[in-house]
């Protein structure tokens, strides 16, 4: 809530908003809800009325998840227990109260109601469902009913902002130029003390502009071998089972969306400790989508959730405390590493059918058998 005071005060300027972590660089989105809440919870003295919030957040959140999983036979009822028991998750949402759950919750919103432009005003990782949701508009619309439907979104994001309807100021015609670097900003290099993802780089590797090109080329390499060798002949059978149709299975969707977003996660060069909410609720979805025995399974969800709990403790037993105290280490991103290829690999040889049809059709029971 520090970030958006200055805003609340007349600063427009992203370029001059900060908070105690650093400089403002969310969308508008981001800055008009966290307004609120700072009204809300008494100018953002009241913390305990912030949790109270963040935890309704986090309850409708799991509730829309849910839904999805019912709605689409993604998993076993059984293993919707999975998405309740994560302990930083609990963290992330009712202690440390991250905007990444606000825009999650949009996001899951989104697979129903199309508001996937208001989740990217909060946070640009929702752009990571963007090459699935792309495939979908396609198979759907073709393409100019596909760019049709990306015009809406764009629509979103360029007329007058929520920033600008709170502030009553027109921030594109003051600074529109450090509002899109300040709030778009895809340069950005985030610390290396905090990644889960790849802590087991050398930092001066890490934070190189050519190990982040590699991992964009192999982010957008897997998305075309999933979408040739996978998704396409997916479509196929699509085309062969729904005859006549335009609609897609409530299971096809919420997995191509699914595994797009998951794609980009492992290639993504850091991940915070918060980030885990960009996709801890799709890994039972993902995970019951593959072939793999449910103890594997079960084995996999538990050292995710390991790997995001693993924490530096130097530093911790002094004082003050040392900056390394509560960082990721790499051993839990080895760990991390090692579960993300696994469940890839499942996801790419799972057959393109599995992904089609929901849990329990007749047809699977058959290909079973066989």
């Amino acid at each position: 809530m520090q970030e958006v005071q200055g805003v609340i005060k007349g600063q427009y300027d992203y370029a001059k908003l900060r908070g105690g972590t650093g400089p403002l660089v969310y969308p508008a989105g981001f800055v008009w809800i966290f307004s609120i809440f700072w009204y809300i919870c008494d100018r953002g003295a009241n913390i305990a009325k912030a949790q109270w919030i963040f935890y309704g957040i986090y309850l409708l959140t799991l509730a829309i998840v849910m839904k999805i999983y019912v709605r689409a036979k993604l998993a076993p009822g059984w293993s919707l227990v999975l998405l309740c028991i994560s302990k930083r998750i609990h963290a992330i949402y009712m202690l440390r109260m991250f905007n990444d759950g606000v825009a999650m919750l949009f996001l899951f919103a989104a697979v129903h109601f199309f508001c996937s432009s208001l989740a990217v005003s909060v946070k640009m990782n929702i752009l990571l469902f963007a090459p699935p949701l792309l495939y979908l508009l396609l198979c759907a619309h073709g393409v100019y009913g596909a760019i049709r439907h990306i015009g809406i979104c764009a629509l979103v994001q360029a007329r007058p902002s929520l920033f600008e309807a709170m502030t009553s100021s027109d921030c594109r015609t003051q600074y529109p130029t450090s509002y899109i670097s300040g709030s778009f900003n895809f340069s950005r290099v985030f610390l290396h003390r905090w990644t889960v993802n790849f802590k087991f780089v050398p930092e001066e590797i890490f934070v190189s502009k050519s190990f982040a090109v590699f991992l964009l080329f192999c982010h957008l390499s897997t998305l075309a071998v999933f979408y040739f060798k996978h998704l396409s002949r997916a479509a196929k059978e699509r085309v062969r089972l729904h005859s006549g149709t335009d609609d897609f299975p409530a299971s096809f969707i919420s997995i191509v969306l699914f595994t797009g977003n998951f794609i980009g996660i492992v290639f993504a060069r850091s991940l915070h400790f918060q980030f885990y909410t960009w996709y801890f609720h799709t890994i039972p979805a993902l995970l019951w989508k593959t072939q793999l025995d449910t103890g594997v399974k079960l084995g996999l969800y538990a050292l995710v959730e390991l790997s995001f709990n693993i924490t530096e403790r130097k530093g911790c037993f002094q004082i003050p405390v040392g900056p390394e105290c509560g960082s990721s280490t790499p051993t839990g991103a080895m760990i991390l590493s090692a579960v993300h290829l696994v469940l890839l690999l499942a996801l790419y040889f799972t057959p393109p059918w599995k992904a089609l049809r929901p849990r329990g059709n007749k047809e699977d029971e058959k290909e079973k058998k066989k």
